[in-house]
């Protein structure tokens, strides 16, 4: 199956909101084909710097050709999980930055590619690993835990209704030898979800063992909270989610961060401490146009968060 291009989404609103300024210092936590950071490159001279970071090492090498062009804009890229940015600022000798940039979503190349096991709609090995020197693939964890526990990963990261019907299914497949591909597990998942309810089923459930993979959710919250501290004062930090469990925790943390107490209401002084580091620049996150979904129908569910450094 040959790869589509990918398409940033949100490109330009990104951009925009990024407020770059040519000699920033900008920090792209999702490299991934590397659209947006192409974007802010060409907005950056010689004292201005890019850091790309990037769990899935494929994106890297044809990405950092990509940006060869840039003879005098520096720039550099990494194979890491970004919740390791602070050791890679540490490394460029970066102490503050003007902005960061994560997209959460899977790029083109990733769903498209068999061999990562990431789409129901094209067999191959039940892998889902961002990083395939890393941790186990799908298939192992499915066959590691048991029923009740694949039960809660399906209902609490795939807010899948059938989750118990579901995941009997799946540990009988697992019994039977046949838990090794994507085909297998869309298979269990069709032999108990009505036809009408299907793809949506499909959708919900591989997105589930995807974040228990990958441990996304807890990455994602330990990531945000260091975010804080490497932003300059008027630095923006820009989100992109693609689900509800991501963008529910990017809301929470910018509402937290932007209030100066978050003690209960019905305590009548303040005993927290909390100081307000962040700045709410949207109040209602940013969605594609009607526009952009018409020609990249990945983006639709897409929803950009931004906030500023106080």
């Amino acid at each position: 199956m040959e790869s589509l291009p990918h398409i940033p989404v949100l490109k330009e609103e990104t951009l925009s909101h990024l407020n770059i300024i040519p000699n920033g210092k900008y920090l792209d936590c999702t490299l991934g084909a590397g659209g947006h950071s192409l974007g802010i490159l060409k907005k950056l001279n010689s004292s201005g710097m890019l850091i790309g970071i990037d769990s899935d090492e494929k994106n890297l090498q044809p990405t950092h050709t990509q940006f060869s062009v840039f003879k005098n804009i520096p720039f550099s890229l990494h194979h890491d999980n970004f919740n390791n940015f602070p050791q890679i600022l540490k490394m460029n000798k970066i102490l503050k930055l003007n902005g960061i940039l994560l997209d959460l979503g899977l790029s083109s190349m990733e769903l498209d590619d068999h061999s990562r096991g990431f789409s129901y709609q094209i067999n191959g090995p039940l892998d889902m690993r961002f990083n395939i020197k890393k941790g186990i693939s799908a298939s192992q964890l499915i066959k590691k835990i048991s029923e009740n526990e694949i039960s809660r990963i399906i209902k609490e990261f795939g807010e899948e209704k059938k989750f118990r019907a579901i995941s009997k299914s799946i540990k009988k497949y697992v019994k039977a030898g046949m838990m090794n591909t994507t085909f297998d597990l869309k298979q269990s998942i069709l032999d108990v979800v009505p036809t009408r309810f299907a793809n949506k089923s499909l959708a919900r459930v591989f997105q589930a063992i995807r974040i228990a993979v990958n441990d996304e959710l807890s990455i994602l919250k330990t990531t945000l909270e260091k975010t804080t501290s490497y932003l300059k004062s008027g630095g923006r930090i820009v989100v992109i989610s693609y689900h509800s469990l991501e963008d529910r925790i990017v809301k929470r943390f910018i509402l937290n961060q932007s209030k100066h107490c978050i003690c209960s209401k019905e305590i009548p002084i303040c005993h927290c401490n909390q100081v307000a580091y962040l700045k709410r620049i949207t109040k209602k996150p940013i969605v594609p146009s009607l526009n952009e979904i018409k020609f990249n129908k990945k983006s639709r569910s897409a929803k950009m968060r931004v906030a500023e450094r106080i």
